[in-house]
């Protein structure tokens, strides 16, 4: 019903780069007219910055339904003649124009919901550009980029439970299991490679960087987000795309996504079999 009644325009003539050349023609073609549309069925929703509706409904013929509403505005000008309508829409518009006759054009579109004159177009279209956002400019629409996202979090939130639970079924006290479990988790930040760069570590301290789960953390969220990135980066450090400067400075190369999500569910095995492992094998009562 959306695309036989309305068509989406952004304000500005770009290509958002989380789209693919396909997905963007068939997004443009997608919301295109048909042509048996004629001008008396067109609709129009039209926002301000911020996504703020302050018209909703058809054009008419010539847009004159669309002129007539916001000729019916107090201390909006009447388009001149043989002007284009759509400029002039653009230009009555304006945030100036707001505070020069002091209205707020959303404002005054609800009350004109209020007699049900735009109400069912505006709900209508804006529902389904909502949907078409969400749809093909989701940041996480490529590549399944969501998904990774919540398994790298699900597997460092679960590792982080376990080794605490494993620290509490290994030593007798809660007190000293705390203390174990800062300085573990304090090493595992210093030597995850991001506050020193792997290529910067000391060569003899690299085995630290291997047994830390949040390096695997980093190196997997970071590659699944950013790993097939090329834009550019014009730095006086570093000119090259994004992808490269992962592999010069964090040694992210392709390929360590999957790897990166077998390390974790490894340490997840291992700090969850040593806890049943010591709560069967060990124990700190005294009588």
């Amino acid at each position: 019903m959306f695309a036989r009644i309305s068509g989406y325009v952004e304000q500005d003539d770009i290509h958002s780069s989380q789209l693919t050349v396909k997905e963007s023609l068939w997004f443009s073609s997608r919301l295109r007219l048909p042509k048996e549309v004629t001008k008396e069925q067109k609709h129009l929703l039209l926002m301000q910055l911020g996504g703020r509706v302050i018209y909703g409904g058809k054009l008419g013929l010539h847009s004159q339904i669309m002129i007539d509403y916001f000729q019916g505005i107090n201390g909006i000008s009447p388009i001149p003649n043989g002007y284009n309508p759509t400029t002039w829409m653009l230009e009555v518009t304006t945030l100036a124009i707001e505070e020069r006759i002091g209205r707020n054009f959303q404002n005054y579109i609800r009350i004109q919901n209020n007699t049900g004159s735009f109400a069912d177009s505006i709900c209508s279209t804006a529902n389904n550009c909502v949907w078409c956002h969400h749809l093909f400019y989701d940041p996480f629409s490529n590549d399944n980029k969501e998904i990774f996202y919540l398994v790298f979090l699900f597997l460092t939130f679960t590792y982080y439970t376990f080794s605490g639970m494993m620290a509490v079924g290994l030593i007798p006290n809660q007190d000293l299991a705390s203390v174990v479990c800062s300085d573990f988790y304090s090493m595992w930040t210093l030597h995850y490679g991001f506050l020193v760069l792997k290529p910067n570590m000391l060569e003899w301290l690299t085995w630290c960087y291997y047994i830390s789960p949040v390096t695997w953390t980093l190196r997997g969220i970071i590659s699944s987000q950013l790993g097939d990135k090329e834009s550019m980066i014009e730095e006086p450090q570093f000119n090259g795309i994004v992808k490269e400067y992962l592999k010069a400075n964090l040694g992210y190369g392709p390929g360590m996504i999957g790897v990166s999500v077998v390390v974790l569910i490894g340490f997840y095995v291992l700090f969850f079999g040593v806890f049943i492992l010591s709560i069967k094998l060990l124990n700190f009562l005294r009588r």
